[in-house]
């Protein structure tokens, strides 16, 4: 990961936030109803952006204006300037640190859950931004790969402002199999933001697939695959139907609705590692495992499509 100039200008902007935040709680903005404060952890499944933990940890710790693939860097830029400040008996660096590092997800968990769909359905709620996102419904038969973290209650009520589109359900262990980290206790109830079926909407011209989310989507589930090491013939032997030879490719494969209304929006679309070297695994993940049709279907901003949709699934 590399920090270009104007991240890097957005960068220490929000180092700002950071030493701000590292003497008070994070802000509430306006509360909503369902902001709860009745526990010390909370459970939540991330199954789309929240996938990524870079995305997480910009919620938990409030702050805007930088893109999940700097903040990566961003901590390990602090971690060294912390590090050699501390050499100087200036702390000021390393509280910028911890505090950044106190927002990531904790207790993280790669598990597959049954009775859920996911697919690219939220192209209503993200009308105005002319993107799609990812949704999930319940549906039996189906499973849907993710994230379980842990969050204090400021940051669970950040992450409800954040996923305010979606419908709130709450899940038992029971319907989760870990695939790595700790397994869940007996009471924990599981936050997972789904949608009702009759809001599904499939990507178009107008709200297509944006391939920087497919980057923050897709570089999560292979930074879960690294991490736990889900891939090869134990995993396979462990997956349903025994289909699946990574982590990545059962998330891929259990993502529904991919489309040719597609839009490479990478900030720097021929040489994308420059931003993300996670970006690499994305692109050889997706020539294996997603369909060919939608991938062939990718246009750059302002290119039209010249063919109409045709939807396979739902």
């Amino acid at each position: 990961m590399s920090l270009t100039l104007p991240s890097l200008l957005v960068a220490w902007l929000t180092l700002a936030q950071l030493l701000a935040a590292s003497g008070r709680p994070l802000d509430t903005a306006q509360p909503l109803t369902q902001a709860r404060e009745d526990k010390d952890v909370f459970y939540i499944f991330g199954y789309g952006s929240l996938l990524n933990k870079e995305s997480a940890q910009k919620t938990n710790c409030g702050l805007s204006g930088l893109a999940e693939g700097s903040v990566g860097g961003l901590e390990r830029l602090l971690a060294l300037a912390a590090g050699q400040a501390g050499q100087h008996g200036d702390d000021a660096l390393a509280r910028l640190y911890r505090t950044l590092e106190s927002c990531a997800p904790k207790n993280v968990r790669a598990v597959r859950v049954s009775g859920l769909r996911r697919g690219w359905y939220a192209s209503e709620s993200a009308y105005l931004n002319g993107f799609s996102a990812l949704g999930a419904y319940f549906d039996e038969g189906y499973t849907t790969t993710g994230i379980v973290y842990e969050a204090t209650a400021q940051e669970y009520n950040a992450t409800l402002r954040r996923e305010g589109g979606y419908r709130l359900t709450e899940l038992g262990p029971s319907h989760f199999t870990v695939l790595g980290g700790p397994e869940l206790p007996p009471g924990a109830r599981v936050t997972v933001f789904g949608m009702r079926p009759e809001r599904l909407r499939h990507p178009t011209a107008k709200a297509p697939i944006a391939s920087s989310y497919v980057d923050v989507f897709l570089s999560g589930a292979q930074e879960l695959q690294a991490a736990f090491g889900l891939e090869g013939d134990a995993y396979r032997r462990s997956s349903p139907d025994q289909q699946y030879s990574s982590f990545m490719e059962e998330t891929i494969r259990t993502t529904y609705a991919w489309s040719r209304y597609w839009v490479n929006d990478r900030s720097t679309p021929l040489r994308p590692f420059v931003e993300s070297p996670a970006v690499f695994y994305v692109d050889i993940a997706l020539w294996n495992w997603a369909p060919h049709e939608a991938l062939q279907g990718m246009r750059f901003p302002g290119q039209p499509w010249e063919e109409p949709e045709k939807v396979s699934d739902a």
